[in-house]
């Protein structure tokens, strides 16, 4: 039996159990033509995780100042509070570190002359890429603009996991996909 593109496509869309999310807008701010949302997503039964996003109409992202995204963390957090119904957080999805400057030039200047980070192969000297990008963002000064407004709320951070390190013409690490994972 021959199975065309289409029929296998559609088999593989309808035998897939796929587990989508409720998401709610807990709060969105603007800052010039960027636009941060700070939202609730959960699947039914499990978790949920604060998704923070920075993009314009034009554009998936967006650069933010620290004081945008606390203030727009802090109120989304205010929100969360006030509904019960969500399900508890565990983690926050930052995103792409290129929405948040201060941690992008962070990560950009702790690395430059930094001995565990081999500069001509543009990788760690040992370990992995995450796990070297997670050691230097586990830093109270970076991670203010969310630790602080959450531990108003009364949680903690526990840790950074960052994934997909992209690496820059002067091989060193620059951006990056990350998470925070918090506890109450």
């Amino acid at each position: 039996m021959r199975l065309s593109a289409a029929k296998i496509l559609v088999l593989l869309l309808f035998s897939t159990p796929v587990m989508a999310g409720v998401t709610n807008l807990l709060y969105e701010e603007k800052q010039d033509a960027c636009i941060v949302r700070i939202s609730h997503d959960a699947v039914v039964g499990e978790n949920g995780i604060i998704i923070v996003r920075a993009s314009t109409k034009q554009y998936a992202y967006c650069k933010i100042s620290q004081q945008t995204l606390s203030h727009a963390f802090y109120h989304g957090l205010v929100k969360l509070k006030e509904n019960t119904t969500l399900a508890p957080v565990t983690r926050v999805s930052l995103g792409r570190l290129q929405s948040y400057p201060w941690m992008k030039e962070y990560l950009l200047a702790s690395s430059k002359n930094n001995a565990q980070w081999d500069i001509n192969k543009g990788k760690p000297v040992k370990g992995s890429r995450n796990k070297y990008v997670n050691r230097l963002l586990n830093s109270k000064k970076v991670l203010a603009a969310i630790s602080n407004p959450l531990a108003e709320a009364g949680y903690q951070v526990k840790k950074v996991s960052c994934e997909k390190i992209l690496i820059n013409k002067e091989k060193l690490p620059y951006d990056a996909i990350c998470w925070v994972d918090i506890a109450r």
